[in-house]
């Protein structure tokens, strides 16, 4: 089934300012403890607009609202957002949070975003600090213990726990638990996506318990289109001929049923040019474009497929036996793209995601698992 893609989660040019580090751990449950960190990326840019990407975590103790205010340089200006109500007054900017990511328990995760125009020919850059519920992301926690003259509460007794339940994520083991349609978690220099970006998609939760071990429990109807592109994304920039490598490993645990694909997603000159990798599919589902003839390259036969989908030009490198794990090089493929197929000449590798391309699951939850995962490129 050959199909359109468009999605945010396309990675390009990704700046990240990171104001903090999460896991600080609170030791004292009598006090009133505050603290966050963001991380805000340039996920895609053209002249004039750019796509920006934000994880909150709060480092404090838990809250069940928040509103992020930060202050955006130049003329830069929000056109559109998600998983939150953006509101912009001269260049400050606030984000209240939506309906189903208000709660944040400590080490709590949640992602954001916009997309965002600027005038002239060059980018403003980025905003430098952030505040979550009036508190600046800094990385830290301070605490605001009881002043000495308060008289305990005789209500409770003293073994009694914090009032304020546990988040999912907590009490599943996981890192980060969110089922936004463009939820994300940033970590160990990975960004993953639960990037729900095609019409008619269903319900679908991203889970991670760290840049190895992550996944969706998805639920997605059988009707046409590709639902969802939940991924893994590593931002490389680098020219394609600078490069001696270009790896990644994975392994993963797939449903048995349904119309989905396993794929890479390999963008180049931003997102100009989209180079994909199929290693394991099921169902009803094709790449777009046309064959263009078969390939052994490292052990492994491929069926090379080029099109466009009215954007820009795409290559799907389909292998010839499914695989859930495995070890792709991806600068030979790339260089025979180059060099013996002549589709492009010395472009930047900007982008490597991985992840699957969800169709349907029959419209039943279906579970898909990294138990593995690297890329890297020199």
């Amino acid at each position: 089934m050959a199909h359109s893609r468009r999605r945010i989660a396309a990675a390009t040019a990704a700046v990240l300012v990171t104001t903090g580090v999460a896991g600080l751990a609170l030791t004292e449950s009598a006090s009133a403890a505050s603290g966050c960190a963001v991380a805000y990326t340039i996920s895609t840019s053209w002249p004039g607009g750019f796509t920006a990407n934000i994880s909150i975590t709060n480092l404090g103790s838990p809250i069940t609202s928040w509103t992020l205010a930060f202050t955006l340089p130049g003329s830069e200006a929000v056109s559109q957002g998600w998983s939150a109500t953006f509101s912009q007054s001269g260049q400050n900017v606030t984000a209240v949070n939506a309906s189903y990511n208000g709660s944040l328990a400590t080490n709590g995760n949640t992602g954001i975003g916009f997309n965002g125009t600027y005038t002239g020919s060059t980018f403003p850059g980025n905003p430098t600090s952030f505040t979550l519920n009036g508190t600046a992301c800094t990385g830290t926690v301070s605490s605001s213990s009881p002043s000495p003259s308060a008289s305990p509460s005789h209500s409770a007794s003293p073994s009694a726990s914090p009032s304020a339940s546990p988040s999912s994520s907590s009490s599943s083991g996981y890192l980060y638990e969110d089922s936004g349609q463009w939820a994300q978690y940033s970590i160990g220099g990975y960004t993953i996506y639960n990037d729900e970006w095609g019409s008619g998609f269903g319900s679908q939760t991203l889970w991670v318990k760290s840049a190895t071990n992550w996944g969706v429990f998805s639920t997605q109807p059988n009707t046409s289109g590709v639902k969802s592109y939940a991924n893994i994304s590593k931002t490389i920039g680098t020219a394609l001929n600078s490069l001696t490598s270009a790896t990644s490993t994975f392994n993963e645990t797939n449903p048995s049923g349904g119309n989905w694909e396993s794929a890479y997603d390999i963008w180049l000159n931003g997102s100009g040019i989209e180079i994909m990798v199929w290693t394991d599919v099921s169902g009803n589902v094709g790449p777009l474009g046309s064959s263009v003839g078969s390939v052994t390259l490292d052990g492994n036969t491929w069926t090379l497929y080029a099109g466009n989908n009215g954007t820009n030009n795409t290559y799907s490198f389909v292998r010839s036996s499914n695989e859930t794990s495995g070890t792709v090089n991806i600068l030979d493929l790339l260089k025979y793209l180059e060099n013996t197929k002549g589709y492009f000449s010395n472009p930047t590798l900007s982008t490597i995601q991985y992840g699957w391309e969800i169709s349907g699951t029959n419209n039943v939850q279906s579970d898909f698992t990294i138990n593995n995962y690297s890329a890297s490129a020199s």
